[in-house]
Order: structure tokens, then sequence, then C-alpha cells
């Protein structure tokens, strides 16, 4: 599919490109923009020039930053009708551009063009987006998840905590599926609080789907913690198939967390 956008005071043309397997068999599945750009530009001239391109156009959902552009993919699907059934299309990329001189004519003489090109490849992706670690918990419970939040963040993952990412106005049930669509992990917190009901139900038949979806890249981590009185949680029905851990300290219930988690945190790296 290739759709083509005008421009304003350009001589030059966009194409966006879906590759699928009914369109490309021989490629890699994914989203292609590519803009083809007058004269061989080196690539200072052209990131300037295609800076000026999406700044005077209605390509409101590319985002121009420092040697890399954000697309906003919801946009993107608001205004092309007939992309909106690709579901692996959605939040955000961060994407480097690629550069190429090709040659073409022009009035039947031949010239050189620049094209830059900016590529979403649908699996590399999905496996970007689908890393956040999703912490369900009775509210009552939310200053202990605070600190496993903050430390599972200190040592480099990136957590789905309502409080963080769910901003006033947004609809409970729509917000909890798109957190959990994110994530690739789902740890639920069993205290003596946490009952198998509500919102927490949701939350447990949302992570057992995508544990069907996504197989060994989802785990449901279940952690049997006690109250201030020794009493522990009990595990809710749905949870029970799965594998649950009883740690005795909070450092041990951070241990088996990360043990039990399909991705690793980040390398270590100097902070400056």
């Amino acid at each position: 599919m290739i759709y083509l956008y005008p421009h304003v005071a350009y001589s030059g043309r966009t194409e966006i490109i879906i590759n699928d397997k009914d369109h490309f068999p021989n490629e890699e599945k994914g989203l292609v923009v590519e803009f083809s750009l007058r004269d061989k530009l080196s690539k200072r001239d052209a990131i300037k020039e295609l800076n000026q391109i999406i700044s005077k156009s209605d390509m409101k959902w590319i985002l121009p930053r420092k040697n890399a552009y954000i697309f906003d993919l919801d946009l993107l699907k608001s205004e092309i009708e007939t992309i909106q059934k690709y579901d692996w299309l959605w939040g955000r990329a961060t994407i480097t551009p690629e550069f190429e001189h090709q040659e073409t004519e022009v009035f039947n003489e031949p010239a050189i063009e620049t094209v830059v090109r900016l590529s979403v490849y649908m699996e590399e992706f999905i496996l970007s987006q689908n890393t956040k670690v999703f912490l369900s918990h009775k509210g009552k419970n939310k200053p202990l998840i605070r600190q496993f939040n903050k430390t599972l963040k200190l040592i480099g993952f990136e957590t789905w905590l309502d409080e963080d990412i769910m901003t006033a106005g947004t609809e409970l049930e729509r917000g909890l599926l798109k957190g959990m669509k994110e994530s690739c992990a789902a740890v639920f917190f069993i205290t003596p609080d946490f009952e198998d009901e509500g919102y927490l139900a949701t939350e447990i038949n949302y992570a057992i789907s995508e544990k069907r979806e996504k197989k060994e890249r989802f785990s449901i981590i279940t952690m049997i913690l006690k109250d201030k009185d020794g009493t522990k949680g009990k595990v809710p029905e749905l949870l029970k198939q799965y594998v649950w851990k009883e740690p005795e300290t909070n450092l041990e219930c951070l241990q088996e967390i990360i043990r039990a988690l399909p991705i690793k945190g980040e390398g270590l790296n100097w902070k400056v």
C-alpha cells in the first residue's frame, strides 16, 4: 500500500508504505515512510529540508528530535483510515533516519535525488514496546508497591503503575488493557486485602489473555505477602495454575520478581 502526502512549497514526494504478507510477501512486515528530496544532499542538509517539509505539512504525527524522529502512530492511524486494521501500530516509535542517493530523471534528464527513509519494523517494534512490568495490587497496599516500583526503575526496568500512567479522565478498563498489552509481565502482590473481584479480577483476566498470546514473552508473577499480623494472602483461583512464591522479606520478594521476569534490566553503564 502506498499513500502520497501533498506538500506545501515542496517539489518532492512522500510515500507511506505498509509492508504486509499480502503486498510484500518477501519483505519484513513494517511501516516505511520515504521522503524523496531533490538534488544530492548531505545528511545535514537533508535533515534540514526534511524538517522544513514536516513543519509546513499536515504530518503532525511526525515529531523531529535530535538525530531522530518520533512517530505518533495513534495519530497517524486516525488520519489514514485504511491502516487502522494494523493493531500493532500504536503508541510512539523513535526512529533513526536512513539516507540514500538514487538516480532518477527530471524532464528526461538524469538527476540524483536524496531519499530519507524512516522505518518501523513490526517484530522489533512490538518487542521494544511490550517490556513494561505491570504492578497489580490493592489500593490499600499502594505505599509498599511504590517502593517496589521505585526500586525496579532504579535497576533498569520500566514499570506500569496506575498512578504514574493513567492520567485524569482515562477510562479505567481501557487504560488497564493498554497497560497490560505494553507489558511483558504482570506482578500480582497478594496480601490479605487482595480480593479477586472488580478491577483486580479484570487485571487477572487481561494477564491470562496476554500470557496465551505472548507465551514465553509474558510472565505472570504471583507474590504472597503477609500483613503486620503475619496473616498471608490467599492465591486467587485463576492464578493457581501459575507458580507463586511466598517471600519472607521485601528483598526476597524483589529477587523473586527479577528472577521470574522474561527480560533483563539495562546493562551497567556510567551515570555521566
